[in-house]
């Protein structure tokens, strides 16, 4: 039997709680992005349906945006869908961002469809682009021409 000075259960215990707290911080933490993908308009839908089959869709902002450049001489309105999401783990190993990254690459590289096919038909070249920034500043997961739709501005601040 211990004495009433004997501290090293007391320790133990303490020491499991703050491990078990450390475990469940670990889960909640990690790496954070922001991140901005888009696609022409017509791509849209199949987008959402990869966004809803991962549970992903809530977690991000969309808006409409047209885009206006000159080809051949004219000037052409290209309507996007641009989503937006903040304080995400956007790991390149995760199942959702894997089926978002490939349907984008799809949609920029202009190859078939790799999740279903789209009525047999070829994409059009360059209907895609992501770009996403960590919590450290660092660019990651580029995908397409990103930077005909969204300005990287990264600064310091004091706190």
């Amino acid at each position: 039997m211990g004495s009433c000075n004997d501290t090293s259960n007391i320790v133990f215990i303490w020491q499991n709680i703050k491990n078990q707290l450390l475990i469940k911080k670990q889960k909640i933490m990690g790496y954070r992005s922001e991140v901005i993908f888009g696609v022409r308009k017509k791509h849209n839908e199949k987008l959402e349906e990869v966004l809803e089959k991962h549970e992903l869709l809530r977690h991000f902002d969309s808006l409409e945006r047209n885009h206006e450049y000159e080809k051949d001489g004219k000037w052409t309105k290209d309507l996007w869908i641009i989503y937006s999401g903040e304080h995400l783990k956007w790991y390149d190993n995760y199942d959702g961002v894997k089926d978002i990254s490939c349907f984008i690459e799809d949609c920029y590289d202009g190859v078939w469809d790799k999740l279903e096919p789209m009525d047999d038909k070829w994409l059009d070249s360059e209907d895609g682009f992501m770009v996403a920034i960590g919590e450290d500043g660092a660019i990651h997961s580029e995908i397409g021409d990103y930077w005909n739709y969204v300005d990287v501005i990264r600064r310091i601040e004091i706190i």
